[in-house]
């Protein structure tokens, strides 16, 4: 093999290592965008939950909860109500929390009696802790505090859900 025939080949190479090169360019260009966006809607979801829960927009709050917590909350207060009134009807329930009625009110001024959103709002850390597909982890650490909280986020459709009992109700 002659120097003209080596060069030919080397550069036949140069060529298509450059476009895979580009290529892997553009694909980890692509997924950091992408990656960005998430962390964006997460910590959107998350930070408007906190507000409208402190706003006391009822109605809202439930709006971003995940499925499992809303089905979790609605199971709670049908325990409660069964052991002082006997009858629970859950449709019922349900609607009143989604439209921010009588028990909704009732339910979150209770919770707010023990929880001050305006804590983690204010005066919290927040940080991404990991992102997957479905699933994606806030990390909120209190200024007074070095343990953090670990707020559960999960995609339900299009939108990012606080997993307020994925992360805070003990597990039964």
């Amino acid at each position: 093999m002659n120097k003209t025939s080596g060069r030919r080949h080397t550069r036949g190479l140069a060529v298509p290592a450059l476009c895979v090169f580009l290529f892997l360019l553009s694909l980890c260009t692509i997924i950091v965008t992408c990656r960005a966006d998430e962390t964006d809607g997460i910590l959107e979801s998350a930070e408007t939950f906190f507000k409208v829960l402190r706003s006391e927009d009822f109605a809202g709050t439930w709006s971003l909860l995940t499925s499992r917590s809303k089905d979790r909350i609605v199971n709670d207060i049908c325990d409660e109500m069964r052991s002082s009134a006997g009858d629970c009807r859950r449709v019922e329930i349900n609607d009143d929390l989604r439209t921010g009625g009588a028990i909704s009110s009732s339910y979150w001024e209770a919770f707010l009696s023990n929880f001050d959103p305006g804590m983690v709002l204010e005066q919290s850390r927040w940080e991404i802790g990991y992102i997957q597909p479905e699933r994606a982890e806030v990390v909120l650490t209190y200024k007074r505090s070095s343990n953090p909280a670990y707020l559960q986020m999960f995609k339900e459709g299009a939108d990012w859900k606080v997993g307020l009992v994925e992360t805070f109700w003990a597990r039964k």
